[in-house]
């Protein structure tokens, strides 16, 4: 089954209240778990980031493995 293809088979329909406006997303930051949350997620991503684009070659270099070996 497909990633993309997974959330609309396993996941209930629901259907949204009212329209979310962007002058409404000010206010979601006053909730500490929204910001618990977004600073979660912008530490994950970086840190996917760094390991990608600067530990990876490091460690490559270090290995002595060539950059087409795959696992």
């Amino acid at each position: 089954m497909s990633v993309l293809a997974a959330p609309f088979w396993s996941l209930p329909s629901l259907p949204a209240e009212r329209a979310v406006r962007l002058r409404t997303l000010p206010k979601q930051f006053r909730n500490p778990v929204v910001r618990a949350d977004v600073a979660s997620t912008f530490l994950l991503v970086s840190g996917h980031h760094a390991a990608f684009t600067y530990v990876s070659p490091i460690l490559r270099d270090v290995s002595g493995f060539p950059g087409s070996t795959r696992a």
